[in-house]
């Protein structure tokens, strides 16, 4: 079996090919892995490492490394203690209200106790954020993250742009390209 590619390979990758499909391929297979509980540091280190070496812009990693976080954190949902109890409490809430397993409250028609037991959960979900951002030497990501979320936001959404957001150009080529077209880069890689 081949050996998956490094992560600093895959995060070149991304940036060579900025706002193509082929990018956002290669960054669906690492949210993938991600998903799965795999360690995210290796990921947001060659994220980092890109960053330092210019090869990825500051607006760039910023967002690669808050999808990759909320990623890792998204896996523990189902692991962590504190989220794994307020999601029971939450749906024991939701069935004593007659709701079924696949359907949730709106914010605005929740009962009292639904909408403090989301807020833990919220906090909570919050809290590993960004203690997942300090750990991996990103403070001012978490800052912003708590304290400028609006500004926090439109960074990522600045950096989706820059990276991932296939414009129309990108989708004519895939258009126009005759059906025995060969791309003239590898094919999308698959981690193990």
């Amino acid at each position: 079996m081949a050996e998956a590619p490094a992560p600093l390979d895959l995060i070149l990758s991304i940036a060579q090919n900025a706002n193509t499909e082929y990018a956002r391929d290669i960054f669906g297979s690492i949210r993938k892995v991600l998903d799965t509980g795999a360690a995210v540091e290796p990921w947001t280190s060659a994220v980092q490492l890109a960053r330092d070496l210019g090869a990825v812009g500051p607006t760039e990693s910023y967002y690669l490394i808050d999808l990759m976080i909320e990623a890792a954190i998204g896996a523990l949902t189902g692991s962590d203690e504190v989220l794994v109890d307020l999601s029971a409490q939450m749906e024991a809430v939701e069935r004593a209200h007659g709701l079924e397993e696949d359907e949730d409250f709106h914010l605005d028609d929740a009962p009292p106790e639904w909408t403090e037991l989301n807020r833990r959960w919220d906090r909570r979900f919050q809290d590993l954020h960004v203690d997942l951002l300090r750990r991996i030497g990103e403070p001012g990501m978490a800052n912003a993250f708590v304290l400028r979320p609006d500004d926090h936001a439109e960074k990522v959404h600045e950096g989706w742009g820059h990276l991932l957001e296939v414009g129309e150009d990108e989708q004519e080529r895939r258009i126009e390209r005759p059906p025995n077209h060969v791309e003239q880069r590898t094919p999308p890689m698959r981690l193990a």
